[in-house]
Order: structure tokens, then sequence, then C-alpha cells
């Protein structure tokens, strides 16, 4: 592969292509346009080759190529391959269809090279909706998805050079600052000039809303689906009411809920629930919606608040803990709200308050939750403070931003009457492949 095409090494989503190929899958790459999904493959073959593979036995289907619109691409281009370089029947191959969905039987062709041949496969898209739906009509069973995002702190620090020893983690604030407002979609990250980085974010949104809702859906009225999201994104955050954005941009509710669905199913936001045993409860609360990149967000609204750049960064973290699956994220409010709440035994709360000065006055939502007398491992995110404090007679752990996007955060038990360290943190490598899910 020309080194020009592979770009900076982005060994964790690879990893999860290659585990899932062990498994005896077929691997389903989706993920936001202009995430790195296409150089994630390049980089796969790569490793192929690497490892001893014969090139002609590695086979690269650009499936939007527009002269690969055919119903039958995907065989004809395997047959012409096994034609063009003598390969019997029986010879494995590696096979990897990128942008899958712009054929209309892919499900069927993977079905056939999964089934009949054994062959690895590795299919890409865009559209998490058209890949997923026929991946489980077809490919029941068979499929692992590894979901590809915008670059965590890590990737981000890789792809621009920065490396601080131990000794220098006062400078860590600031590199989490800035790593906030740029986001972390590869072009932007290697996009020195502010002014162009914005530029591309911004005909990045427009292409999502283009590309891949309008082509993917029977949508009319552009101009409303504009108004609709960016209306979610300046809401970020904060509870989305479906009958305030039909208010505010003319459209039906129904029209407001359709939209929004169709944002989430190509990966421009994710949704975060009302958190409740009660069905009852979480109809009658609105989710929240974060979008997939903090750069993307700041520049779309002009300029979002640090701490909302922060949630956002949170969030994200969590759902790629999640390993390709939608993150069992939801947030939690009576009169004062927790950010985020992942359920389990006990419950693990996350509540963002990114500045350097914490006490337990800013904690009312984490103290309330608490005096309820659940259990819960409470993680406070902050921006450069660190250390336990109190919140209604428990101790509760503070976490810089930076130290939990980098794996390195553990959450403190909120306990009665001392602290103990634990939870679900993880440790990071200096080689940036994660001890434990990242």
């Amino acid at each position: 592969m020309p080194g020009s095409m592979l770009g900076v090494p982005r060994p964790i989503p690879v990893g999860h292509v290659e585990e899932a190929l062990r498994r005896g899958r077929v691997a389903l790459v989706t993920g936001p346009r202009r995430s790195g999904k296409t150089t994630i493959l390049y980089q796969h073959v790569q490793g192929l080759i690497d490892s001893g593979e014969s090139p002609d036995r590695v086979l690269y289907v650009m499936l939007d190529h527009p002269l690969l619109a055919g119903a039958d691409a995907i065989g004809e281009a395997i047959e012409h391959f096994m034609a063009e370089f003598r390969h019997p029947r029986g010879r494995p191959l590696h096979i990897l269809l990128d942008e899958a969905h712009r054929s209309a039987r892919w499900g069927i062709w993977a079905k056939t090279v999964h089934d009949a041949y054994r062959f690895p496969l590795v299919l890409s898209g865009s559209s998490a909706m058209e890949l997923e739906a026929g991946a489980m009509s077809e490919l029941t069973g068979r499929h692992a998805p590894v979901r590809v995002r915008p670059l965590g702190l890590r990737e981000y620090m890789d792809f621009r050079g920065l490396a601080p020893s131990r000794g220098d983690e006062h400078v860590m604030p600031r590199i989490a600052d800035d790593y906030l407002r740029t986001g972390g979609f590869p072009e932007a990250v290697l996009d020195p000039e502010e002014a162009s980085r914005r530029s591309r974010l911004l005909r990045l949104f427009d292409d999502i809303l283009l590309g891949d809702i309008v082509g993917s859906y029977p949508i009319r009225d552009v101009a409303t689906l504009r108004d609709v999201a960016a209306l979610v994104l300046s809401s970020t955050g904060t509870p989305v009411s479906f009958n305030k954005i039909s208010s505010a941009t003319g459209c039906s509710v129904d029209t407001a809920k359709e939209y929004v669905g169709h944002m989430v199913a190509c990966h421009l936001v994710s949704e975060v629930p009302f958190h409740s045993s009660s069905a009852r409860e979480r109809a009658r609360n609105p989710a929240k919606y974060y979008p997939v990149d903090t750069g993307m967000l700041d520049t779309i609204t002009g300029g979002a608040a640090r701490g909302i750049l922060a949630e956002t960064a949170v969030f994200n973290a969590l759902a790629a803990d999640a390993g390709g699956r939608s993150a069992p994220v939801a947030y939690w409010r009576e009169r004062r709200e927790v950010d985020f709440v992942l359920c389990g035994r006990p419950l693990r709360a996350i509540e963002v308050k990114y500045r350097d000065a914490v006490d337990e006055g800013d904690l009312g939502g984490v103290r309330a939750l608490l005096g309820r007398g659940t259990r819960a491992n409470v993680t406070v995110v902050t921006r450069s403070v660190s250390g336990p404090v109190e919140v209604g007679g428990a101790e509760v752990a503070m976490v810089p931003l930076w130290r939990l996007l980098l794996g390195r955060g553990a959450p403190v038990r909120g306990r009665r009457p001392g602290p103990r360290r634990g939870g679900g943190g993880g440790r990071a490598s200096r080689a940036g492949v994660p001890a434990a899910s990242t």
C-alpha cells in the first residue's frame, strides 16, 4: 500500500477488525463519513502483507465507484479477480468491500462469500441503518460490528505528534482544551489552520445531511432538515422536546422525530435516554442528544461552552467503550441532574464539571442520587483537579478529563464512611493500545 494512503496508524480499530476475523465473523465497519473507515481498511491490508500474505490474494473493492453500480458488481469483481490471478475456487482470499451498501445485493453476496467460500470478509459503510439492516437479515450470527469514531484524545495526540512525559502532565489540560475545540475528524486534526479546519467541518456537516441522510431517505424539505439538525446540536446536553423543535422549525412533531432518527442512524448524533426502571417514566422524559464530534459541535454552534464540549467528549468516550454497539448510557434527574449513568450493580454515575476548582456545592445532582440510598460508583470529571471530594457524607473521585479520555481515570465507589478506589477506568499503554477496553 502506498504510504500516502495509510495515514497515521490506528491500532485500536484495526485490531477490532482483526479480532472479528479471527473469530470467523464478517467485520462490519460503520461510522460517520470522513472518520477514517477506508484508511483503516488500507491499514488492515498492509498488515496482511506485512505478515506475509501475498498481495494477489487480497481484493479491495470500492463499491461507490460509478463503474461498480450494477446489482452484480460484487460477484463480477470477485470472478474477474480470481480469473486474473488464476485462483482456483478453493483458495482462500481476503475480500474487503468498501461502501458495501452502495451495491443493492451486498447482503446476499456477503452471505455467499462467507458461507460458501469461508473467505475473511470486511464490509464498510457510512450508513449504519442500511449496513446493519442487511447484516441482520443476511448475516445473522455471522457478523461483528466495528464502529469507527472520530479520534479519541490519545489518537489526536499521535496525529499531532504530542507526547508529554510524566513530568510534563501539567500541559495536558491545555492539550485537552485544544482537542475539544478541534475534535477528532482526521482531516481537521491534521489541518494547521483554524479557518480551513472549520470550513472542512462545515462541509462535512452538509455532506452528512445531504449525502447520507437525504441520500438514504425520501426527504424533500432539506432546509427544515438543516434547521432541525442545527437546533439539536445547539441543545446538546439538555433534553430535547420534539414539540419545541416542531414549534421552532414549523414542521410536524412526527417529522421532527423522523429527522432526528435519521441523524442517529447516520451517526451524526447519539441518543441518551432518561434513566428509570419504569417504561412510562422513560417515555415521559425526553432524551438528550450528543453529536459525534466536539469540533463539529463547536463549529456548527459558533462556539459551544467548554463544559458542553467536555460533556460531549465524555459521552463519546463512553460510547467507544461499548465496542461497536450502542452505549448503554442514560441520564438521571430528580430536580437536579447527573449527566450520565451506566446501568449495573452498582450503578456507575459520571458528572462533568469542567473546571479547575470543584466543591460539594457544585454537585447537587450527585448528592441527590446518593441521598436516595443508591449504591453507585461516582466519577466527577474536572479540567485539572483530581482526588476525593465529599458529597453528602460520601467520598467520590474527581478525575481530570484528559485522564479519563486516556483511559487512566478510575471511579471511586460512593460509600460511607471513606473512599475505596476501584472500578472501570482501565489503564492504557504508552503505545496507545489499551490494557483494558477503550
